[in-house]
């Protein structure tokens, strides 16, 4: 008797443990499902978060811009946006703020840009310095990381010639600060 005692005793108690062993392993593949999907989550929310989060330069960018720009120290660079664009407004204080440490002399027209045909996004420069605008979109480029459209010669012309501004003619280049550009859709 006691002898069937300890063999039902062992015999239960390796089914417990099998059963066991099966829910930790049941368990475990739950947890590193779960734990798969909330990375997954994570990565979308980070994305999510870079399309509507405003443009900005960090510290380490704004001495790499300046650095960059500080040869042309002196020149005028007029400094424009769209007039009803907070989000480029800001993303100028960056760019003045960087302009001005670098010696260039900022004319600040942000927020005074305003069309009736169409709608502009990126960064532009344009201007009558051709090393000028190359550095300043090589600076803000690759330096600054902000999303540049290819030169413009229009709207460099359009901007240096403003009416109602005679305070931009004499610079040397022009930065308009467009709507932040969608990212690209995939």
């Amino acid at each position: 008797m006691v002898l069937r005692g300890l063999a039902l005793e062992t015999t239960v108690a390796f089914l417990l443990f099998a059963m066991d062993t099966t829910a930790q392993i049941k368990s475990d593949t739950q947890v590193a499902s779960l734990e798969r999907q909330a990375e997954a989550d994570r990565l979308e929310r980070v994305k999510l978060e870079a399309v509507v989060s405003p443009r900005k330069l960090t510290p380490e960018e704004q001495m790499a811009v300046v650095a960059r720009l500080s040869t042309f120290a002196g020149q005028k660079v007029v400094l424009t946006s769209w007039a009803t664009d907070g989000e480029a407004w800001s993303v100028g204080q960056y760019i003045g703020g960087c302009l001005e440490a670098a010696g260039l002399i900022v004319i600040d027209e942000r927020g005074k840009f305003a069309s009736i045909g169409g709608y502009r996004m990126g960064v532009k420069v344009g201007g009558t310095s051709a090393a000028l605008v190359a550095e300043l979109m090589t600076a803000f480029k690759d330096d600054g990381n902000l999303r540049l459209v290819s030169e413009d010669k229009d709207m460099g012309k359009m901007v240096l010639t403003m009416p109602g501004a005679p305070e931009v003619s004499g610079a040397a280049a022009a930065i308009f600060i467009g709507t932040k550009p969608l990212p690209d859709m995939k």
